[in-house]
């Protein structure tokens, strides 16, 4: 976690809208290396004491229940859907640490929202992400292959779907606040059988969608083309990540800079 995150929480807490929120973070961590962890089953391949002490200080950026492994102490943004949500509270610690980012399905927007207030989930800024029937299969970030999308958030106030977290809010907010250089822990995107690092239960048994893993892959080649010509470098640890080879992959913790 950095020094800033806790000052930046404090400033979006006393805006009033959406607009305002995104302004606070514009910018605000150029020149940082975000280090994302998703909830794949390759994050249980990590020591995860070693996991922690090679975050500490650093821009850590934590997919849904993966908070549970990185803890609020050194997380600085969580980021939330109504999908394959924990069943009970997340333990923030000092809720003045993590910024907590919801994503809410656009044509579900007021029924999400409404019950994220009613089952008091702490949030301090949410966007809605444009779904069916506002778009089509073929009109997602991965389908259309129009990456530029991920780089309009802040020039307004809603992401298109993905599919999946890492494209709909990940690279968007990422991009929003000047972030370029990215490193991946259970981001496993792949085709076949999928479980999630903490095994599956009735109250989490969200998949992906049929097709889903595949336009994700078969999109990868022009996703890292669209990488390079933006100057953002993504290196992903993991051995069941099925995106582009030319994405470098990280073997080893101890490759992580201190």
């Amino acid at each position: 976690m950095l020094d800033i995150t806790k000052k930046l929480k404090k400033e979006i807490q006393n805006c009033d809208s959406i607009e305002e929120r995104l302004e606070v973070l514009k910018d605000k961590y150029i020149g940082e290396t975000a280090y994302v962890t998703g909830c794949g089953p390759s994050l249980m391949e990590l020591d995860e004491d070693e996991l922690k002490s090679k975050l500490d200080g650093k821009l850590v950026m934590s997919m849904k229940q993966s908070f549970d492994v990185v803890g609020s102490d050194l997380c600085d943004f969580h980021l939330l859907n109504k999908y394959n949500l924990k069943p009970t509270q997340y333990d923030y610690g000092d809720i003045n640490n993590t910024i907590i980012i919801w994503g809410l399905s656009k044509s579900y927007q007021d029924s999400q929202l409404n019950k994220i207030v009613s089952q008091n989930r702490p949030l301090d800024l949410y966007i809605p992400i444009i779904n069916p029937p506002y778009i089509t299969d073929e009109q997602t970030i991965n389908g259309s292959l129009n990456f530029d999308d991920m780089k309009l958030l802040g020039k307004r106030c809603e992401v298109t779907w993905g599919k999946g977290t890492f494209y709909e809010l990940v690279i968007p907010f990422l991009y929003h606040m000047g972030v370029k250089d990215i490193v991946t822990f259970g981001f496993d995107n792949h085709i076949g059988k999928y479980e999630h690092y903490y095994g599956e239960k009735d109250e989490t048994s969200c998949f992906p969608q049929t097709g889903e893993m595949e336009q994700i892959i078969n999109a990868s080649p022009y996703f890292y083309e669209w990488c390079v010509e933006n100057g953002i470098t993504l290196k992903i640890f993991s051995k069941l990540n099925g995106l582009d080879s030319r994405f470098e992959r990280i073997n080893s913790l101890e490759e992580i800079n201190e």
